[in-house]
């Protein structure tokens, strides 16, 4: 079953318990409304005990508690629902594969780390990291943003270069 799908039958569920928790409160505010008006008004019943005196709210605060953990949690399934996640890495590696073979050896190791990276990389942290000179990355990144297959961006004293889709 999709996480996201678990997801959303959580949070209508916790709002179900939460609607239930609420309607039940109300009801037993109600009842006792009911005894004490007619009692004249007062909370103590025939044989001295206060309607008041048991009266627990533990069973509201643990409802009202696990209603909104499922709803949260719920929500947290929906945002990170991982399998459609999957399933675009697994389409964006399989369009790298392709890519890469249409490169030399200098293109590719320059993507396969921006790719290692996520997508995103700083352009003096791909210098560093493959050993060309900063003349040569700048070059290589011209090609391959010439081909539409990155994109950089000014960041301060340096570039963020990014993967398109």
């Amino acid at each position: 079953m999709n996480q996201k799908y678990i997801g959303i039958f959580l949070i209508v569920l916790g709002a179900l318990l939460s609607v239930f928790v609420y309607t039940s409160k109300i009801r037993e505010d109600a009842y006792i409304k009911e005894i004490m008006r007619q009692n004249n008004g007062s909370c103590f019943l025939e044989d001295g005990t206060c309607l008041h005196a048991d009266r627990t709210f533990t069973i509201y605060v643990l409802g009202g508690a696990l209603a909104v953990s499922l709803i949260l949690f719920g929500v947290y399934l929906i945002a990170f629902d991982r399998a459609g996640k999957e399933e675009i890495k697994k389409t964006e590696k399989k369009d790298y594969t392709k890519i890469l073979s249409e490169l030399d050896e200098e293109e590719k190791s320059i993507l396969i780390k921006v790719i290692e990276a996520e997508g995103t990389m700083f352009q003096s942290d791909i210098v560093e990291k493959t050993g060309y000179t900063k003349v040569k990355v700048t070059r290589i990144l011209d090609k391959l943003e010439g081909r539409g297959i990155i994109e950089r961006r000014r960041r301060g004293m340096t570039n963020v270069v990014i993967m398109k889709g």
